[in-house]
Formats: C-alpha cells, structure tokens, sequence
C-alpha cells in the first residue's frame, strides 16, 4: 500500500489555498450576461468567480478530520468502534481528498477481519464513497454517473456542485461517478444564488427542494445583498457589468433606509412638521435659559 505523509499533504494543501485566496472574490448579479461576466475576469487577473472560492475552500482539510488520523494508532479498536468513529467525522464534516484517502487505506488495512452483516455494508458503503471519489479504473462498487443536465433540470440556478472536495461544472461534459448508496457531502454553488449544503446519497439531494436566495438584488445604482458569510462580506465585489463593481458591504441597511425615506418623504415632512408645531406651542410663554458655562 502506497503511504501518505498525510501532516505535509494537509501543509501543502493550506499553502496552496492560503496562497491563491489573494484575489478579490465576485458574485454575478442576475440576469447579467454569464459570457460577459466570464470575459471581465479573464481580463483581469486580480478578479476571481465566487466559484473558485468555493472549489478552493473544499481543499481544506476540515479540524473534524484529525480525529480520524487518531485511528491509525488505533487499529487494536474493535470493528464498530473504528467505524462508529470514521461515521461520526464523515456525518459532521466535509472531506478532504486526504482524509478521503485515509479512509480507504484504513478501511483497507482492516479488511481481512471478521464482519457482520450490518459491518460489512456499512464498511462497503463507506469504502465506495471514497472509490468513487479516486479511483481512477474499474472499480468494484456500483457507480452511478451524474448527469450535469439532470442537476440543472432540478436546479435551474446552479452552476456547479461540489461533492466532499471535488468540483463538479454542471455547465460541462465534466464525468463524475457516485456510488448509489453512499452518502456524501453536496455542495450546490452558483454564480447568482448562495450555497446550498446537503448530506445524503445523490438521490437524495436530488430530492431536495431548495429555494435559495440570490447574492445580491437589485441594479448598479441601488442593490441589496444577502451576502452572509463574513469573508466574502468585507471582499466581495457584485458584478452588474463591465463598468459596473460593487462592493456587497452592507447595503442592505443603507440601500433600504434611503429608499424608505424617499418613498415616504412627505408623510415624513408632514410629520415633521406637527412635532415642530407641537414643540413650538409648548414652549409658549416660557422663559429658556441657556448655562453657557458648558460651553467653555
């Protein structure tokens, strides 16, 4: 078995996406060209798709997955207790290829011992999963390919989908291969629409009812975000057009106060206008003295 110095391919990994996180995340505004918007970053470097973002965060090792190298001084555990631990981890984070890797080996370097039933399929499902993941020939799970057409159909929105740590275009002929039964960790990515996380089997996720909304809302001149994801909220930019970047910082609560104070400016004159009014009348016949001594 081929061995992985898995702390250094973990280093590597970071420093890899550490180091690419340099340029400006952008999200599209909808029913802006996507070709335009693909054109603009290609043309500027300092530019990159929120898409990218995502591929690049799904690199990074997860803190749950150092659990799981735990168990390779571990391997005296009985059967149920190593695989209730890999199930624990897999459950609650996202996988990266290494850790994808560590699973298969581990699985591998317990695979003459006696299984149950209930061990041996939840071994299996749990070893395809992986395979399907790297294997790069003829494996021996059963692989369901995904249909990048049958994901648009079901999510006209999405432009990519991300499955543990791998990047699936779902706007390309992209080949992918899923086992039938394993659950995975899906990521729905779009251009326009945030994120969408579900973890399941793929029909299961194909399943879901999802009704995200879009990053930002609105024209060039007057928009709102939903961006709340902090990073990308102090360094997003929204494209509406080639001449047109925004930042999504928080206009929100600017963009919606200034348009309900020109939407409702004369109720607000009116308004003003009895408080002065009513200000004006109380005072009547009252002697105001003013401390100038706080103002030295």
């Amino acid at each position: 078995m081929k061995k992985i110095n898995f702390p250094l391919a973990i280093f590597l990994i970071q420093f890899a996406v550490h180091f690419q996180a340099l340029a400006t995340p952008v999200v599209l505004a909808p029913g802006v060209s996507p070709q335009e918007f693909q054109a603009s970053l290609h043309s500027n470097s300092s530019l990159v798709s929120i898409l990218e973002i995502f591929k690049r965060r799904a690199l990074e090792p997860s803190p749950q997955e150092e659990k799981l190298y735990t168990l390779a001084d571990q391997l005296s555990l009985p059967t149920p207790a190593i695989i209730a631990q890999i199930k624990n981890v897999h459950e609650n984070s996202r996988l990266s290829a290494t850790g994808v890797l560590f699973i298969r080996d581990l699985l591998e370097k317990i695979s003459s011992r006696s299984f149950s039933k209930l061990e041996k399929n939840e071994i299996e499902s749990l070893y395809c999963m992986g395979e399907s993941l790297v294997a790069d020939k003829a494996s021996r799970c059963s692989l369901t390919g995904l249909a990048s057409s049958e994901i648009k159909r079901r999510f006209p929105w999405a432009d990519g989908l991300i499955v543990e740590y791998k990047f699936f275009d779902l706007n390309d002929s992209q080949s992918l291969k899923l086992d039938k039964i394993s659950n995975y960790h899906f990521q729905i990515i779009s251009l326009t629409h945030k994120a969408q996380d579900f973890y399941g089997s793929y029909e299961q996720m194909l399943q879901q009812n999802f009704t995200p909304e879009t990053w930002v809302a609105g024209t060039c001149d007057e928009f709102s975000s939903s961006v709340d994801d902090f990073t990308l909220n102090q360094e997003a930019l929204a494209y509406f057009s080639k001449d047109c970047l925004k930042a999504v910082r928080n206009p929100t609560q600017t963009g919606s106060t200034e348009r309900w104070v020109r939407k409702n400016r004369h109720w607000l004159y009116a308004a003003g206008a009895v408080v002065l009014g009513g200000l004006a009348y109380s005072m009547k016949d009252k002697t105001v003295v003013v401390n100038t001594s706080l103002f030295k």
